[in-house]
């Protein structure tokens, strides 16, 4: 019965160290995005008057020429507010603060998940070897 238990924990771990992972990749594409984004931002500093490509979403461009290189950033709500490149790189600097605190807290709770995992390999290991023992 215990086997039981301990195998349907195992499976649950295991299940959980899956989910974090998952989000570990996620939130690693996520920095990755935002670092592009700052690197992105001088680019376009330098590009004032030039024709660009920009970006419609889902990997539609229009050629259009830049003539204001001051982003225009969504405040939440919808809201949408004109900022210089200074403000807003500070603003993506700390969302990757942020989302670099949360991959902490992801990595920690992966490690706790690893250690409960492999105490109860050596559990669910040590009960077969008790189990085999009393066979024989």
């Amino acid at each position: 019965m215990a086997g039981e238990e301990n195998i349907l924990k195992l499976s649950m771990l295991e299940e959980r160290a899956k989910q974090t992972e998952q989000q570990l990749t996620i939130l690693n594409q996520q920095i990755m995005e935002l670092q592009n984004m700052s690197l992105n931002l001088d680019k376009l500093k330098k590009s004032k008057g030039k024709e660009i490509l920009a970006n419609l979403g889902r990997n539609i461009f229009v050629k259009t020429k830049l003539v204001d290189d001051n982003p225009i950033v969504d405040v939440g709500s919808k809201v949408l507010v004109k900022k210089t490149t200074a403000e807003t790189k500070k603003l993506i600097e700390e969302q990757v603060i942020e989302a670099d605190k949360l991959k902490q807290q992801l990595l920690e709770a992966m490690a706790s998940i690893n250690q409960e995992l492999e105490k109860l390999m050596i559990e669910i290991q040590t009960g077969r070897e008790k189990s085999q023992g009393e066979e024989k």
